[in-house]
């Protein structure tokens, strides 16, 4: 039988997985060597985690972070995704066996390293080999990772997914739940999860007009003289330093296949801190468009609207990926470390005899 300490320390690495806003949705029960999984819904209550596929993709994170923490230690953990019909809060078993051989993924030591790393990218052309190495991975139920790395389609793309750097500040719902996530002080994101200001990359000077635009009214008279435009355009050539970006792609859109595209990014991911490249995820706007083809438009202005359909709509014929849900969006390439991680809170277990 597994100890109740070696269960603990593989959850505890495990919860180091990315989540929306850093959020971190998820609680465990244990019974024995099984490890029930559920998601704290309403944790990430962002327009942008539509039928709460943000969480189901960091649900998946969390389970590939503990499938290779228990090879690391020795175990396989099989996995049963949304073992209770009809209810989806519930999001996986996992059951830990001790396995007859210990294999060994090397991406334990990534799992503590791994960080959304929003820095402007150093100028750094990806191999052929690591390009075939990341496109080459895939996800069960079909997930599949895309990557453009020419440089007309990756200003392209830097121009599309900075469109949320827009909306940020022009819709008043998006932008208040940003602002209402932003941890200002490490006290501060210690006590309740959140994004660290610090991880954002401002500089000082752009720290101290990040706080004036806490202030709705401040941001509303800011984009009489175009704030929201110019800052959408200045992220624009942040995303544009990138040596490429991507997408995690499926057939279809259920929460398991979301999962399961969550695993393929942990893993992805991971893969990449091992190599010395870093990632970002961007996908924001993809989000949005699945929300408006769902006729969920609430909260989006027309002109919005209309600017994510057609943001969606290039993207997807840049990546050439038709109709295929959009999982995750990203960007990669080498940077300096980031200046701030995201604190991990730890996991909330309930121990059953």
């Amino acid at each position: 039988m597994i100890s109740q300490k070696l269960i603990k320390e593989i959850i505890e690495e495990a919860v180091h997985a990315p989540s929306g806003d850093n959020s971190q949705p998820w609680r465990f029960e244990v019974r024995g060597n099984e490890i029930d999984i559920y998601n704290l819904v309403g944790r990430d209550a962002t327009l942008f985690n539509f039928k709460n596929r943000g969480d189901f993709l960091a649900h998946g994170a969390l389970i590939e972070n503990i499938a290779i923490a228990a090879a690391h230690f020795g175990y396989k953990a099989e996995m049963v995704l949304f073992p209770e019909v009809g209810r989806n809060d519930h999001t996986a078993t996992v059951r830990l066996e001790k396995a007859v051989e210990k294999k060994e993924t090397g991406l334990f030591k990534a799992i503590r390293e791994r960080a959304t790393n929003r820095k402007i990218y150093q100028s750094y052309v990806l191999t052929e080999e690591e390009k075939e190495y990341i496109e080459g991975m895939k996800g069960e139920g079909g997930a599949e990772i895309r990557l453009v790395d020419n440089r007309e389609d990756v200003n392209k793309l830097a121009t599309i997914v900075s469109l949320n750097e827009r909306l940020l500040l022009e819709n008043k719902h998006i932008h208040d739940f940003l602002f209402s996530i932003i941890r200002w002080t490490d006290e501060e994101e210690k006590g309740k999860p959140g994004m660290h200001v610090k991880t954002l990359e401002l500089a000082p000077p752009q720290r101290f007009a990040f706080r004036r635009f806490k202030s709705w009214k401040f941001v509303e008279c800011a984009n009489r003289i175009g704030a929201s435009k110019f800052i959408a355009k200045e992220n624009a050539k942040v995303y544009a330093s990138s040596s490429a970006i991507g997408a995690i792609i499926m057939e279809s859109d259920a929460p398991k296949d979301f999962m399961q595209a969550g695993r393929l990014l942990e893993h992805m991911w991971l893969t990449l801190t091992n190599r010395g490249l870093s990632l970002q995820p961007v996908t924001a706007v993809a989000y949005l468009a699945q929300r408006i083809k769902a006729g969920d438009v609430s909260e989006l202005s027309a002109e919005h609207q209309e600017l994510i359909k057609r943001a969606d709509k290039e993207t997807r014929e840049i990546l050439g990926i038709g109709d295929k849900t959009i999982a995750m969006v990203f960007r990669i390439g080498k940077a300096d470390k980031p200046s701030g991680r995201a604190f991990k809170l730890g996991p909330d277990i309930r121990w059953s005899v």
